[in-house]
């Protein structure tokens, strides 16, 4: 299985998965205060790259308004285009509309 393995070129796999089993073993050395702070530097890290996609999101989402908007006006525009065009066609044609 190994000789498998190593014919696909997984040896820096193998090498990455033994630095990580090295790493496993060495957090039972440490300190409860090392392992709280190392909790604490943890959540600090997600709770800004967190903040950075909220940003992130609020300004796609303010685009996309921009967007929704212009596009609500060219769709009024042309429906006042179209109103105006059959009006012209009615009145050639000789039929009123009353009011």
């Amino acid at each position: 299985m190994n000789a498998a393995i190593a014919g696909f070129g997984a040896g820096p796999v193998v090498r990455l998965l033994k630095k990580y089993v090295r790493f496993a073993r060495g957090v039972d050395d440490l300190t409860v205060a090392e392992k709280v702070y190392a909790i604490a530097g943890l959540l600090g890290i997600v709770t800004t790259f967190l903040l950075v996609m909220s940003v992130q999101t609020v300004r796609l989402q303010n685009s996309y308004r921009n967007t929704q908007a212009s596009s609500a006006a060219a769709a009024i525009n042309s429906g006042l285009v179209n109103a105006s065009i059959y009006a012209i066609v009615m009145d050639s044609r000789g039929i009123y509309l009353r009011r």
